[in-house]
């Protein structure tokens, strides 16, 4: 037997629908981050890199509301790599990023072990960028400076997809 949902929850749930889609046709339906064409989920919990969603540019954690003001679509990629991170820092950090090709071509991909790459350099540039306000940023930049720096795997000359660990 299927349990109904309450009212409450699907009236929530089709005003939420209708926000995202007034913000994201105001942004041409393009991540404001990234710039990548954003799609709508097929079903309720889509997941897909290239997924529209609901960013608040001022995270909740840092006392950011709901209002229009502070409400953006940004794709599911770039929402989940901005976490609670400030905006300001999260844009420039993905703009060095993408200054990388390999970076720019396979931010949204779906292959497990690129994006786990990427995201350590992204997590690494975020570190290193947090360094003179935050010890155990310092800490972990010194741990894991020549594995995972941008400037050091750009230095190398190997190409990115080289670096990429293989699927076991």
């Amino acid at each position: 037997m299927i349990k109904a949902e309450p009212f409450h929850i699907w009236r929530h749930l089709v005003t939420n629908i209708k926000h995202l889609a007034h913000i994201s046709r105001d942004q041409d339906f393009r991540c404001i981050y990234c710039q990548i064409r954003m799609r709508w989920p097929r079903h309720t919990h889509a997941t897909k890199p290239t997924t529209v969603t609901k960013e608040h540019v001022l995270a909740r954690h840092h006392k950011g509301g709901d209002e229009r003001e502070n409400l953006a679509a940004a794709c599911c990629r770039c929402n989940v790599m901005k976490s609670d991170i400030d905006t300001e820092l999260f844009i420039a950090i993905i703009d060095k990023l993408f200054e990388v090709a390999f970076i720019r071509k396979h931010w949204h991909t779906t292959d497990k072990n690129t994006f786990r790459f990427i995201r350590k350099i992204f997590r690494y540039e975020v570190d290193a960028t947090m360094a003179t306000r935050d010890k155990e940023a310092a800490f972990r930049v010194a741990e894991q400076a020549p594995k995972y720096s941008l400037d050091v795997l750009i230095a190398t000359g190997v190409p990115l997809q080289e670096q990429v660990p293989p699927v076991h």
